[in-house]
């Protein structure tokens, strides 16, 4: 049923020296999305839509696909991997983000809370993501990531699938116990960035 109150979506798509990566993973949530809000509606094909654009064949780039059920628009930037060097903790247990659209002042306004590079949002004591991406815990050769995400994000799909990171309910005191804490995002595969203690006082 669709919404009284229109709200636009967003993906967000990896291009890498011409190459569009996991493209499946967004369609199935462009899918997702349509049957929940908008039923009634045919579903944005990406593969076709993606076909009719000429897309720059090196360097890094996303792809940012904004729609809703009447129009969509495609735009594509260079991309560069944001340096993280600090983290501090925020709590918010109202928040709550299942689909990936515009809708992103709750973001914003817990960022600004923080003197940090990045912020992890805890709800209920439990972590759950960054104000950008998934995360994951590292700790005895292997990665984790908690089961209490607000957004389950395309990369973090693929690499449960592929077995690379495991899901576990992560406390915020348990934080403490592991070694390393990477981000992950349709943009930052498992290691691109990962931070040893980067955690600022609240």
């Amino acid at each position: 049923m669709l919404n009284s109150v229109i709200v636009r979506f967003i993906e967000s798509i990896k291009l890498k020296n011409g190459k569009i990566y996991h493209l499946s993973y967004h369609q199935k949530r462009v899918e997702k999305t349509f049957l929940t809000m908008f039923s009634n509606f045919n579903v944005l094909n990406l593969e076709h839509e993606l076909q009719k654009i000429a897309l720059p064949p090196i360097g890094l780039y996303k792809i940012r696909l904004e729609y809703d059920h009447t129009s969509y628009k495609i735009e594509i930037f260079p991309y560069q991997i944001k340096t993280i060097r600090t983290i501090q903790i925020i709590h918010c247990d109202t928040i709550s983000y299942p689909f990936k659209s515009t809708n992103r002042a709750i973001f914003s306004e817990l960022k600004n809370r923080s003197f940090a590079d990045e912020i992890i949002i805890i709800k209920n004591g439990l972590v759950t993501d960054t104000s950008f991406s998934n995360l994951v815990f590292y700790k005895e050769n292997q990665w984790f990531t908690p089961n209490s995400f607000l957004l389950n994000g395309t990369c973090r799909k693929r690499l449960l699938f592929e077995r690379k990171i495991q899901q576990k309910p992560i406390k915020q005191t348990d934080i403490k116990y592991f070694e390393k804490i990477g981000i992950i995002n349709a943009m930052i595969d498992l290691g691109e960035v990962q931070m040893v203690n980067p955690f600022i006082s609240n």
